[in-house]
């Protein structure tokens, strides 16, 4: 179990207080800028057997698009092809959840949950799917209509959907019949933390909740100290982790499943301010994390909009177990979204501001 309650908080208040910049390591990720977009908010990035899979929304063509990336010891020099799923919305002005959606990649497949804005009274939900080595989307309807919560992997390249409306809606592979599984009110996907396993927000009871699936049913408990912006990831005996940002105590915090199902444990990691979106990925030893979150600092009497990791300094090649705190991606504009993804010896993370930028930062 990860143990951080003196190094990491020590470590990280410091920082932020400026006592200690040393600990600031100085990182420079590769970047690349992929043209002539103009992204939405929501973005996912994910890994396949030899590519990164990016999926992003274009306010300019109101298109859901998807990019392809090999994965190799640099960033490509030329920007990777973007090419359309969908046409998500055609009634200016966009919707309040333009761009909303859910990514998971399994046993070769890739699946999209996603909403299509007909007209102003008119929602559709699909789900679209393809082999990872092909390139036509096969699109399902569900319905009721509602808002992408989370898609969970089933048997022989099978995904079970969960979405928001007028309750926790579900349709479990390998049944085509929905199910309410319980009242749900969700303005935000939620964050898929395994293969079955979930956290999504109730903005009714202003509680996060985490779902577990076992076999046809679905487990819901509630995770006390949860927040509305969270990311949570599950270890291979099923525990879960959640990183949640509280805005009331401006506190970045690391909530631990203990030996008892839907119990946690509570642990700050950092201080910051402004925070959207959070992302946690395991480290490289058990129990070890790797925190990205977005922040606005104060910085020359303007406030900049900047991606900060926290990782063990080991991951950056520095000797001793010390999480430390590096900065990725800064800018005068709003960081709208990020997503993460990393292999053994390197950390990708698609990010939405003004522009669409895919990171690359060496590992180890």
């Amino acid at each position: 179990m990860v143990k951080i309650k003196a190094s990491l908080l020590g470590a990280c208040i410091a920082l932020l207080a400026g006592c200690a910049g040393r600990q600031l390591l100085d990182v420079h990720p590769e970047r690349l800028t992929i043209p002539a977009v103009a992204p939405g908010g929501r973005v996912s990035l994910a890994l396949t057997d030899t590519s990164l899979l990016g999926i992003f929304s274009d306010t300019a063509t109101t298109t859901l698009d998807q990019l392809a990336m090999p994965i190799s010891e640099h960033l490509p020099g030329q920007p990777p092809a973007v090419s359309v799923i969908d046409k998500i919305d055609g009634s200016p002005p966009l919707s309040a959840s333009f761009g909303e959606h859910v990514l998971l990649v399994h046993d070769g497949m890739a699946s999209v949950l996603y909403q299509d804005r007909v007209n102003d009274v008119k929602m559709i939900l699909k789900l679209g799917s393809r082999p990872i080595a092909g390139t036509q989307w096969y699109v399902d309807t569900l319905e009721p209509p509602g808002l992408p919560v989370a898609l969970l992997a089933g048997d022989k390249g099978s995904t079970s959907a969960f979405w928001s409306s007028g309750g926790l809606a579900a349709r479990m592979a390998p049944t085509a019949a929905t199910t309410i599984v319980r009242p749900l009110s969700a303005s935000l996907p939620g964050s898929i933390a395994g293969p079955a396993a979930f956290t999504a927000y109730d903005e009714d009871t202003h509680t996060l909740l985490l779902a577990r699936r076992a076999s046809d049913t679905l487990a819901v408990v509630p995770v006390e100290g949860g927040a509305r912006i969270q990311s949570s990831l599950a270890d291979a005996r099923g525990r879960v982790t959640v990183l949640a940002w509280n805005d009331g105590t401006r506190r970045l915090q690391l909530l631990e499943e203990r030996a008892s199902p839907g119990k946690f444990s509570t642990t700050t990691v950092t201080l910051c301010e402004g925070t959207t979106h959070v992302q946690i990925l395991p480290g490289d030893a058990g129990g070890t994390y790797l925190f990205l979150f977005d922040e606005s600092v104060r910085r020359g009497g303007a406030t900049v909009h900047q991606l900060s990791l926290i990782a063990p300094s080991s991951q950056f090649g520095v000797l001793g177990g010390r999480y430390r705190k590096a900065v990725l991606f800064s800018a005068e504009d709003q960081i709208k979204g990020f997503s993460a993804a990393r292999t053994a010896n390197a950390l990708y993370v698609l990010v939405a501001g003004r522009d669409l930028s895919v990171l690359r930062v060496g590992l180890n």
